[in-house]
């Protein structure tokens, strides 16, 4: 479950995991895109994606598994929903209900704080640059996004423990805009996630992820965004919510 970050590194990520655990099978079910929220609608041009929380991803995930499975969740690319003026409070009772759908399915949860520290990361004046190139129609200003980034950060460090695992150090990886990864650091970020999972999972031998692969997972993202997202040209698969 992500925005603009998981659907660039999809590709890479997915088949990295699914030949990591191969010979096991491996169902991916998604619920992602550019600007998309996990309270609000959201989106891109003319793409306007559901939000996350209610796409309909856990039920499906639910009526898929098993007793003998095991289920895995990623929650990134959160902060959509603060530009789009939805509030805090809202947004953390959003992500409490989804983590609690998740611990009902007795998933191994991997979670990635909002990457963000206004104090270190982000002026005032880059605050405004960013909200006109992302979020020109937000009518949030630079001190209550700050507000919400530390109260969101803070309850997922409350719910961490357990199956909950925080991903460490996103932001790492981030490059001038301070919200996408950098193309040319985006397989390192999506490598430690992997690391991450595999270690939990038990897996012995782990893979990276090279920069080739995430270069072919941006070509393949700017087609889903063309042919499935834009256009309708093809239908999309029905794991894709």
């Amino acid at each position: 479950m992500g925005a603009s970050n998981l659907a660039r590194g999809y590709r890479a990520l997915t088949h990295c995991l699914v030949s990591g655990l191969a010979p096991q099978r491996v169902e991916v079910f998604n619920a992602m895109g550019p600007g998309r929220g996990y309270c609000a609608w959201g989106g891109i041009f003319n793409i306007r994606y559901p939000s996350i929380g209610s796409s309909g991803i856990l039920e499906s995930a639910r009526a898929h598994a098993d007793r003998d499975c095991r289920v895995v969740a990623l929650i990134t690319d959160i902060g959509n929903d603060i530009m789009y003026g939805v509030p805090a409070s809202e947004i953390i009772a959003c992500l409490d209900t989804l983590l609690q759908k998740l611990n009902a399915l007795n998933a191994e949860v991997f979670v990635h704080p909002i990457p963000l520290d206004f104090s270190k990361d982000v002026s005032k004046r880059q605050f405004r640059i960013l909200k006109t190139i992302f979020y020109p129609r937000s009518a949030i200003d630079y001190h209550q996004a700050q507000e919400a980034v530390s109260a969101i950060n803070d309850f997922l460090r409350t719910q961490a423990g357990g199956r909950i695992h925080l991903l460490p150090g996103a932001k790492d990886f981030c490059g001038v805009d301070k919200i996408h990864y950098s193309i040319f650091r985006s397989h390192k970020a999506w490598s430690r996630v992997a690391h991450e999972m595999f270690q939990v999972l038990n897996v012995p031998k782990t893979r990276t992820i090279s920069l080739w692969a995430t270069l072919i997972s941006l070509v393949a993202n700017m087609g889903r965004l063309v042919f499935y997202d834009m256009t309708s040209v093809k239908k999309k698969p029905p794991q894709t919510f």
